[in-house]
C-alpha cells in the first residue's frame, strides 16, 4: 500500500481501538498513536495472501 494509505489504516485503527470496547490493552493503543507521532509506518502489501486458511488448505500435500 502506498505511505499515506497505510497511515490513513492506521489513524483509523486507532480510533476504533480507542473508543475502548475491543479488549485489546492500553499499551497497544499507545504503540500506535506512538507510531503515527514518530513516522513509522509499516509495509503492508496490497496484494497476496497473510496466511488465510483457505490459502493454507490449498498448498496441503
Amino acid at each position: 500500500m502506498p505511505r499515506a494509505t497505510a497511515r490513513l489504516m492506521m489513524a483509523l485503527k486507532l480510533l476504533s481501538l480507542g473508543r475502548g470496547a475491543s479488549g485489546v490493552r492500553w499499551q497497544v493503543v499507545q504503540l500506535l498513536q506512538d507510531m503515527l507521532a514518530r513516522g513509522v509506518t509499516p509495509v503492508i502489501p496490497a496484494q497476496g495472501s497473510v496466511g488465510a486458511s483457505g490459502d493454507l488448505r490449498r498448498w496441503r500435500t
